[in-house]
């Protein structure tokens, strides 16, 4: 039978040390595997370790039907500090302590992680038992449920990224699911800051109900490096925004647009031409015109454009964006299969995703344009749906929210507050992290 993983966070004051650490566990002799206090912050000395490790082993051996067998540490410094704690039933406690982001406040979590559980980062070989995981294994919405096939090249969106990882959970050997970890940096707050952002986490329907997903969000939190801060995206008809309290998001919602591209091909509008390497500071000064007013957005350089677009070039580089004379659409064919569940019914399209756009005053009606262009494109490679994000603010927003099939708005999860004039000014969002 599966242990529930209990789950704790306990806010501690700055500046709790490993001395006062010891001597709350060892007030507190009733204390199980389903509590955990304390946080640790300036330092950790070897000498006091064993002190401490000796403090938790009382604590939690007095119970019965469970007894610490061993303590793991791992790195103990000035911002943070981990240990599992190994259980004789085989299940692991990890602990984490940290202090938050530019000298917050100390926290402390604990998860316990079932025996036979091993997360580990995923190898090329693992490709297709992740693309089955996420085939089938549904996402539940409001309107139904969907699931993504990404096909042959499972990696190739991760190839695209500035750093990601992705990560294999497996029960007794099996692959039971996953998650990717991205560190990005963003513009929040009138600067740019290291920000921590885990997504696509897909737990296989067998192996539901364990608690991997506690298991997925500890290990988020190790990987979040000292000074970077985590924030969330979640569709806003997602299954688990039903518990979310009012004001845990910012108030705009930035929506993806899925256009049909059968609906809105034509062969009678200008195409633009295929960007070069020469383009680059064309390039860098639309994508910052149409942008750079926008939460989250970093400018672009020609340095940070042309490291974009040679990731992975076989898959999106220059040639994939369309320039006009005063916009530019860059779209990745990525081809994913995407399949909306409804009652008895299911709805499969072959995708396409718009990575950069850009589109200046008095061009709209040529963006609009590119966007027909690339329609007749991916309708002649069966490609179904073309994803593109807008958000209020944005020039084209009315204009792409009319040639939408479907609208879906996203709700951001960010530990700052929301900027001032953010309905007027919009959220960006990178595709390439969705």
């Amino acid at each position: 039978m599966p242990i529930a993983i209990p789950r704790h966070i306990l806010n501690g004051e700055a500046g709790l040390g490993l001395a006062k650490l010891i001597k709350l566990i060892e007030s507190r002799p009733e204390m199980s595997d389903r509590t955990f206090a304390g946080a640790l912050k300036e330092h950790a000395p070897e000498a006091l370790l064993p002190r401490l490790e000796a403090a938790l082993r009382r604590a939690f051996g007095e119970r019965t039907d469970e007894r610490v067998t061993d303590v793991q540490w791992g790195d103990v410094t000035e911002e943070k500090a981990g240990a599992f704690l190994i259980l004789k039933s085989g299940d692991r406690l990890g602990m984490l302590t940290r202090a938050g982001a530019g000298g917050g406040p100390i926290w402390s979590l604990v998860e316990r992680i079932p025996a036979g559980v091993t997360v580990r980062e995923a190898v090329p070989d693992d490709g297709p038992a992740l693309r089955e995981i996420e085939r089938t294994t549904p996402m539940a919405f409001s309107g139904g449920a969907v699931t993504y096939d990404k096909g042959d090249d499972y990696f190739a969106q991760d190839r695209l990224k500035e750093h990601g990882m992705t990560f294999v959970i497996e029960v007794e050997g099996k692959t039971a699911g996953l998650f990717k970890i991205a560190q990005r940096r963003l513009h929040v707050a009138g600067e740019v800051r290291h920000f921590t952002y885990a997504h696509r986490h897909r737990v296989a329907p067998w192996a539901q109900g364990r608690g991997l997903h506690y298991v997925i969000n500890f290990l988020t939190y190790v990987e979040t490096p000292p000074g970077a801060t985590r924030y969330d995206l979640i569709r806003s008809d997602h299954s688990l925004t039903r518990n979310m309290a009012a004001g845990s998001s910012w108030s705009v919602l930035p929506a993806r647009v899925l256009i049909d591209t059968e609906a809105h091909a034509s062969t009678e509008v200008s195409v633009g031409r295929s960007a070069t390497r020469d383009d680059a500071n064309v390039l860098v000064d639309l994508f910052n015109e149409t942008h750079g007013d926008k939460a989250l957005f970093v400018p672009y350089g020609v340095p940070s454009l042309a490291g974009r677009l040679s990731r992975s070039p076989d898959d999106y580089t220059w040639g994939e964006i369309r320039l006009g004379h005063g916009a530019a659409v860059g779209i990745w064919p990525a081809d994913w299969q995407v399949a909306h569940r409804t009652e008895g019914r299911q709805v499969t399209d072959r995708r396409a995703i718009v990575l950069d756009y850009g589109v200046r005053s008095g061009a709209l009606a040529e963006f609009i344009d590119l966007l027909r262009a690339a329609c007749t494109e991916m309708a002649a490679r069966g490609i179904t749906e073309i994803s593109i994000f807008t958000t209020q603010g944005d020039l084209a927003r009315e204009s792409l929210l009319g040639m939408g099939k479907a609208v879906e708005p996203y709700r951001l999860l960010m530990p700052w507050p929301e900027p001032p004039n953010l309905a007027a000014k919009g959220i960006y969002l990178d595709q390439i992290y969705l």
